[in-house]
């Protein structure tokens, strides 16, 4: 995990931390905690906020997708700049390709609003699919 498929992104600053979670309600919390641990120990506690509702996010989708979960965190320069790369998959189907300007759903709607936020505090995100498995990958500013 931690793919460096992009040549918008290519050195490894740190370490990959790798999790698997259970496709289980309990998996989001768990990705949460973990993601909160591994930045207080890398001095990367001021993303805890925008990271748990990224985590959150992908890894509930990841649940609903089915098949194993597995939560990697590292750090790469992405086109110069150091970035927190959070990378979620699953072994679902996948998404279309990624668009910017999601709009949000009207407030009655119970879903949907999760990759539009993702769109807002990431400076670069997408999917890929390969070997069977579906990876979203979120790089957010350090």
């Amino acid at each position: 995990m931690c793919t460096a498929r992009s040549p918008l992104f290519k050195t490894l600053v740190r370490a990959t931390a790798v999790r698997e979670l259970p496709t289980s309600a309990a998996a989001a919390k768990m990705a949460r905690d973990d993601v909160a641990v591994r930045l207080q120990d890398w001095g990367l506690g001021a993303l805890n906020d925008a990271a748990a509702l990224v985590v959150s996010e992908l890894v509930t989708n990841a649940v609903r997708a089915g098949g194993p979960v597995r939560l990697a965190l590292c750090v790469v320069l992405d086109a110069g700049r150091r970035v927190l790369r959070i990378e979620v998959a699953d072994q679902g189907p996948g998404m279309p390709p990624v668009t910017t300007d999601r709009p949000l759903p009207d407030t009655a709607a119970t879903s949907g609003r999760g990759l539009p936020l993702i769109d807002i505090l990431a400076r670069r995100w997408g999917n890929e699919r390969c070997c069977g498995v579906h990876r979203v990958w979120v790089h957010l500013a350090t």
